[in-house]
């Protein structure tokens, strides 16, 4: 049974000229104390229908079109703001510039672990995932105690578009006794 989430990070996907399909890079895993996850939701995207005959229900099914994400985090950082937002970052003066033009966000893989009651962790894995707008900006005043203020951000996970179109990998769980270190692919020869 699922506890607690450990760690939240993400892996850029590249496209493989030598391999002509896409691959995953190194799993950046957020630092907890600048930008660790907090909360992590996905809601089914894809239509569900019902065929009925002779009066009953005999068949029910859903689409795969992925999953809406909200996953709240305690700060944006400036890997985020470029690799999930496709903001220019400015290392040397520690700023992030935004534009107006309109832009693809860029794709990337996302990877949330949890602990389990059993003391193993489970990690899901979504392939393809894009934010699915810029995150809202806000900020107030302290009123007498410290009240933290968190990032909340929209993404979707899509299936993977360089997958067959009868098998194209949405999200893969597993069971591990230790922390990922690389991108577990299920679809990948042994």
């Amino acid at each position: 049974m699922k506890k607690s989430i450990v760690k939240v990070g993400y892996a850029p996907i590249n496209w493989s000229v030598e391999e002509s399909k896409y691959t995953y890079g190194a799993i950046k895993w957020f630092e907890s104390e600048k930008s660790g996850g907090r909360e992590f939701e996905a809601t089914p995207r894809g239509e569900s229908y019902e065929v009925y005959a002779d009066g009953k229900l005999v068949m029910a099914g859903s689409e795969n079109d992925g999953y809406d994400i909200t996953l709240q985090l305690l700060d944006l950082v400036d890997d985020v703001d470029k690799e999930w937002f496709g903001n220019d970052v400015d290392s040397d003066k520690k700023g992030v510039a935004e534009y107006s033009e309109g832009k693809e966000f860029p794709k990337f893989a996302l990877i949330i672990v949890y602990t389990q009651t059993d003391g193993t962790y489970l990690t899901e894995y979504y392939y393809q995932v894009q934010a699915a707008e810029r995150p809202k900006i806000s900020g107030k005043t302290s009123e007498g105690k410290f009240e933290a203020a968190f990032l909340d951000t929209t993404l979707k996970a899509l299936p993977r578009e360089h997958d067959e179109p009868a098998k194209r990998l949405v999200r893969y769980s597993h069971k591990t006794s230790d922390m990922p270190t690389a991108v577990v692919d299920p679809t990948a020869a042994a």
